[in-house]
């Protein structure tokens, strides 16, 4: 069933017994475990394989894993890398397709997996990813945080879109995600030596190598967080720190004035929601992701022991 890529463009569907292993990193996520369990259990179709790839876990995440049938690999919390222990996952994966979780994205329906490879099966792309809805009880600001990038329409994404959608191109979310096992490691997988967005990254080469990504909007996982704004500054100085460090391979994704569409569409969200009160936070977000982004950008040019301060994966400044 596995292939020999050597033409991006003549990739075949995958026909017969799909094999999929699921992965999932996981830290201190015991309070998951039954909630996420139980919905990959009611899958429609269910995984040939589940993984946990766990950071040195002070509660029983192993053993509530366990109980659903995850095979277990561990690793020293200080060695975490977003890249590398998913690159490790998938070494020790027999799927052809791997499916990359978070501990906290919760498969809504029975149908989360048979949509969300469906589009690799049929080959009409390589890689997948879920759309991300709130939980009920979300603000009104990550409420519209998923709405406004996971919106109700699937999406196929190729290498010409690049100059129409610019960096929304590269849009791509481990949270939830499916790619081809062979073409996963013909790409040399995710990179290991970012601070986030491994999953960008990854969609950026994937596209500069040919291939197509599709986001599958009848996927979906119940998955958002809450902000604080000091979290909202310290993700987007990270943010700001990958697009410094990727300069290269982005350099065909154009960036410019997504974050002052965002502001403004998020203003009017709140208007006709009637959720005025939150606007003046929306400001003050808007603000913080600008600043931290801009500051990110130069990071190198902030002195190193302030890093770690600024940082939402301080560990990344000071390990090795």
């Amino acid at each position: 069933m596995r292939q020999e890529i050597t033409d991006p463009r003549r990739l075949t569907p995958l026909e017969g017994q799909v094999r999929v292993t699921c992965i999932v990193p996981t830290l201190n996520a015991e309070r998951f475990a039954e909630r996420l369990g139980q919905a990959i259990q009611a899958q429609s179709l269910m995984p040939s394989e589940l993984l946990l790839i766990d950071s040195s876990s002070d509660d029983n995440t192993i053993s509530a894993f366990e109980q659903y049938g995850f095979n277990v690999l561990s690793i020293d919390r200080e060695d975490f890398n977003h890249g590398a222990v998913r690159n490790l996952a998938a070494r020790h994966a027999n799927g052809d397709v791997l499916v990359y979780l978070t501990q906290d994205a919760i498969p809504k329906d029975a149908s989360w997996l048979e949509n969300l490879i469906a589009p690799i099966r049929a080959g009409t792309a390589v890689a997948t990813f879920a759309r991300q809805v709130p939980d009920p009880s979300d603000s009104p600001l990550a409420a519209f945080a998923r709405h406004h990038n996971y919106p109700a329409h699937s999406r196929l994404v190729t290498p010409q879109d690049i100059s129409t959608l610019g960096i929304r191109a590269a849009f791509f979310s481990n949270s939830c995600s499916a790619i081809r096992s062979d073409v996963f490691h013909a790409l040399g997988g995710f990179r290991s030596d970012t601070i986030m967005n491994e999953d960008m990254l990854f969609a950026a080469t994937l596209l500069n190598s040919g291939y197509a990504h599709y986001y599958c909007s009848d996927s979906l996982v119940i998955h958002s967080h809450d902000y604080s704004l000091a979290q909202t500054f310290r993700r987007y100085f990270d943010i700001g720190v990958v697009f410094a460090q990727a300069r290269e391979e982005l350099k065909d994704f154009r960036a410019g004035g997504e974050g002052l569409n965002y502001a403004f569409r998020l203003i009017g969200y709140l208007v006709s929601e009637h959720r005025y009160w939150w606007i003046p936070r929306a400001i003050l977000e808007s603000l913080a992701k600008f600043a931290a982004l801009q500051l990110g950008k130069r990071y190198r040019q902030v002195p190193r022991r302030l890093l770690p301060r600024l940082s939402m994966h301080s560990g990344y400044w000071t390990s090795g």
